[in-house]
């Protein structure tokens, strides 16, 4: 099921316009929560050790800290991939990312309600009803298109933002996988076939016809038969 802050949004202006960016029920991981899930936890400078989940530690190998921009900072010297870690610990890659991307998503506005965006998308013949599923922000370049990545299960996982008066974007956080845009609609359509298109507006100028498209992050995928 499709959570409400990823649906259809509602047209409304004002403080009531502002983004839900997260599923109803969802609360962003902490350090504090990852930190409850470790064993032989202690303090080591402005960070911690503990063992790591990863493989069998007997000393430990794993230092946790906060990066700058309050994302969680995992290393195990004994070489174990950051993905590893975190799946051990029953966690995803974008739950290291959670309590940074909350406090980037505050910028955020519904598209339909952010004029110059909107009018944007209009004229690459979105309709109202897909612009309503997108965000919009204002950046240094100006005002962006920002189209939000997420699992499966509709928790988020980046966002990538796109200014309308250039055709450079960015991703935030800076450093996550990339992830297929529109997972929630893998299960939505047609399964004898897949449609892969070149970019997000694309697929929602498909989802508009009902019709279910899968992208790859920004790289181009050729289809053959």
């Amino acid at each position: 099921m499709r959570p409400d802050c990823l649906g259809p949004l509602p047209l409304t202006r004002g403080s009531h316009a502002r983004t839900c960016p997260w599923p109803p029920g969802y609360r962003p991981v902490t350090v504090n929560d990852l930190l409850n899930r470790l064993q032989r936890l202690r303090k080591a400078g402005e960070g911690w050790s503990a063992l790591c989940p990863a493989h069998p530690d007997k000393n430990p190998s794993l230092s946790v800290g906060v990066g700058d921009g309050g994302q969680i900072l995992l290393r195990c010297f004994s070489g174990c991939p950051v993905k590893a870690i975190v799946e051990a610990l029953g966690l995803s890659m974008g739950d290291l990312f959670a309590q940074r991307q909350a406090t980037e998503s505050a910028d955020l506005d519904h598209a339909i309600d952010f004029p110059p965006v909107a009018q944007w998308l209009r004229d690459r013949k979105l309709t109202d009803s897909e612009i309503a599923r997108l965000y919009a922000c204002m950046t240094p370049q100006g005002p962006a298109v920002v189209f939000r990545y997420v699992t499966a299960e509709g928790l988020p996982l980046y966002e990538k933002v796109r200014p309308i008066g250039a055709k450079r974007f960015w991703r935030r956080p800076r450093g996550t996988d990339t992830v297929l845009y529109g997972l929630l609609d893998l299960d939505s359509g047609d399964d004898s076939r897949v449609i892969i298109v070149e970019g997000e507006l694309d697929a929602h100028a498909l989802w508009a016809l009902d019709i279910h498209p899968r992208r790859f992050g920004s790289r181009r995928v050729r289809v053959s038969s």
